[in-house]
């Protein structure tokens, strides 16, 4: 996702489509398609005020939030929950790929940032 120059509508935008894209399956490449929604549910557990590791967002995320001052949104923390449900799920494609090597420091991870959008 690139938000070097996003305004506030273009970041939302981009984090939107990148968890409704996943959900919708419409990136035909499941791994890219599940990296990028997990990278986009980080960014709205971090508008919602409870970021995950600062090293996890790229300088451009992180100068974007600082700039445009998104604010939580209900709906988008809801299509987050969803993304990080999917992407922990059965039918995964990064689950069974990761978890071959990183299983519980993946598992960790994810169950943080569940947490972390729970509120």
């Amino acid at each position: 996702m690139e938000f070097e120059n996003a305004d506030l509508e273009t970041g939302l935008k981009l984090i939107t489509d990148a968890l409704n894209f996943k959900l919708s399956g419409q990136i035909t490449h499941e791994e890219a398609a599940e990296t990028v929604a997990v990278a986009a549910a980080e960014l709205v557990a971090a508008i919602d005020g409870h970021p995950m590791d600062k090293d996890g967002l790229s300088e451009d995320a992180m100068e974007w939030i600082a700039r445009a001052h998104p604010a939580s949104d209900p709906h988008l923390t809801d299509l987050a929950r969803q993304a990080v449900s999917r992407v922990t799920g059965p039918d995964s494609y990064i689950a069974g790929t990761w978890l071959e090597d990183f299983e519980p420091r993946w598992r960790a991870f994810m169950a943080g940032l569940a947490a972390k959008l729970a509120g």
